[in-house]
């Protein structure tokens, strides 16, 4: 009986050949099969394609950052260098020289743009079915998305009738519930009076984002004595006063 031992362990799910060759101590030449084959155990080969899990921002999306990240996360370990090949941004132009990263487990490849997109701009890539897994597993299927960045618009509404108007202090009361005057700062009878501005804010569009710069325009048709140097400078500040600012005929001081 023959025994052969091996120098280092099989490797998994592999076919080997063994072939004998030899004679016995007389010279006579070994006679019958000379080889034998058999499969090591182990896992199976990956043959699963991988897919892709959530990209960022999603498909649609609308009102994206002008400097937003493109994350592509994948079912499985990717080989980098196939998807980075596959991925491209079809429009607008000029936008594939960018910088990708990866994480460890090479799942997640994120891609940044070369520059700052437009406002408003439409935004189409993919990645086709040439990317591959670390196993040379394509993709699935290509992969097309597209997403459009924030707009930036202009606009303008009217104050709100019911939510704005002088109230003096300290009894904070106003007489009358219509806007035709507004009185602010010192009055006479140590009474001052604070302005309030109300708006409704739903002409704003339901897809807005943020307000980068707000302007108030109020035209002063008058002015007694030196306001502005003995009050300094106006002072805005945001306050919820509910639907209506109340009215009263006589002075109800808290």
């Amino acid at each position: 009986m023959l025994t052969v031992g091996v120098a280092s362990p099989l490797s998994e799910n592999t076919l080997y050949t063994v072939t004998v060759v030899g004679e016995d101590l007389v010279g006579n030449a070994l006679s019958g099969p000379h080889s034998l084959s058999f499969t090591t155990e182990g896992p199976a080969p990956d043959t699963t394609p991988p897919t892709v899990l959530f990209t960022t921002p999603v498909n649609g999306a609308i009102g994206a950052g002008r400097n937003t990240l493109l994350e592509v996360v994948f079912s499985e370990p990717m080989e980098r260098g196939s998807v980075e090949t596959a991925f491209a941004i079809l429009s607008p132009a000029g936008l594939n020289t960018g910088t990708f990263a990866w994480n460890a487990a090479s799942t997640v490849m994120t891609y940044t743009l070369p520059s700052s997109l437009a406002h408003g701009t439409d935004l189409h890539w993919q990645v086709t079915a040439t990317a591959r897994d670390v196993a040379g597993n394509p993709l699935v299927e290509t992969l097309s998305r597209n997403f459009r960045t924030m707009r930036q618009a202009i606009t303008t509404f009217d104050f709100d009738l019911r939510t704005s108007g002088p109230l003096s202090a300290p009894d904070f009361s106003r007489q009358t519930s219509f806007y035709n005057g507004a009185n602010v700062g010192d009055w006479s009878g140590d009474l001052s009076y604070r302005l309030f501005l109300g708006f409704q804010m739903t002409s704003l569009p339901e897809e807005l984002v943020f307000i980068r710069q707000a302007q108030i325009k109020w035209w002063a048709t008058g002015q007694r004595g030196d306001p502005y140097g003995k009050l300094g400078r106006l002072l805005l500040e945001p306050v919820d006063v509910g639907e209506e600012l109340p009215t009263s005929t006589s002075a109800q001081r808290f």
